[in-house]
């Protein structure tokens, strides 16, 4: 038996281990994930309470809003988030937190409205909700030492795709919004839909994503999850959102939100390549013992 072959197939093994199960922000556990954030965003609104459809193309629908989203580039939705655990939904099992030195935060936007209706005032709630379908859109997360600074508020964004305090750090993923969430009106297929109280702001939005960059690109593009309409896509998000004790108009933004992004991640190709070798090296001891 060679002691020197053995150490070095079971270091390898335990390296595997290692990156497969970290809770590192820069690595992934592979299987089903739920990343959990806070939001502030930036929004269009202000598109009236006269039940019906207000616009139906992205032009019509720029000259329909009194509120557009502030600091925008054009865009209807915006805004900033921060992480603050990744758990493994089947387990329950929490494989990474928000803490000193290492935090996840990022940038969304693109995300422009092309169809707004405004439902009539619900007799028993005496609630008006705007309906909202948006296209393009996209996602940008950071590996940063230090955590974000909503009190910057819209006037922190300094580029379409600049944000100060979260675009300096390390990319981990780039995705972006895909069509379609569901059986969008007006033959388009919309990437983002958005419900919200024409008086409070509070509502839900949801919308798919590919992941197109990032250090987590290989482990999350998966075309795992499919949409109404039998797409493949790679992450989900859903989305709540208020502005009821005025926390987010206080800084500029227009609500705060908390969303849950949910998708699966596969071993790293590093760490399978390693788990190769560790299995060869084991192997090899082995038809050398018989």
């Amino acid at each position: 038996m060679n002691m020197k072959q053995i150490s070095k197939a079971v270091v390898a093994l335990a390296l595997v281990t290692g990156a497969v199960g970290s809770a590192s922000a820069l690595s992934l556990t592979a299987g089903d994930l739920k990343f959990t954030l806070n939001n502030y965003d930036s929004g269009t609104v202000g598109y009236g309470v006269t039940p019906g459809l207000v616009c139906s193309t992205i032009a019509s629908c720029d000259t329909k809003a009194t509120t557009p989203a502030v600091n925008s580039y054009g865009d209807d939705t915006w805004g900033i988030f921060s992480v603050t655990n990744i758990t493994k939904i089947s387990t329950g099992t929490t494989i990474w937190s928000a803490g000193p030195g290492d935090y996840l935060t990022g940038l969304f936007g693109g995300l422009k409205d092309y169809a707004v209706g405004v439902s009539p005032v619900d007799p028993f709630t005496g609630l008006q909700n705007t309906n909202t379908f948006s296209q393009g859109g996209w996602v940008n997360l950071y590996s940063n030492a230090t955590d974000w600074n909503p009190a910057l508020g819209p006037g922190g964004r300094t580029g379409i795709q600049t944000y100060t305090g979260i675009t300096s750090g390390s990319l981990v993923l780039g995705a972006k919004f895909s069509p379609a969430v569901n059986a969008t009106p007006f033959g388009a297929a919309g990437s983002y839909q958005s419900t919200f109280d024409s008086t409070s702001f509070a509502g839900h939005g949801q919308g798919f994503l590919d992941v197109t960059a990032g250090s987590w690109l290989a482990q999350l593009d998966t075309n795992t999850l499919s949409d109404p309409l039998g797409g493949k896509h790679d992450l989900f998000l859903s989305t709540n959102y208020d502005d009821v004790n005025g926390a987010a108009s206080a800084l500029g933004w227009t609500v705060k939100s908390s969303s849950q992004v949910s998708g699966n991640a596969i071993p790293e190709p590093a760490s399978l390549g390693l788990l190769g070798l560790g299995l060869a090296g084991l192997a090899s001891i082995r038809r050398r013992r018989k």
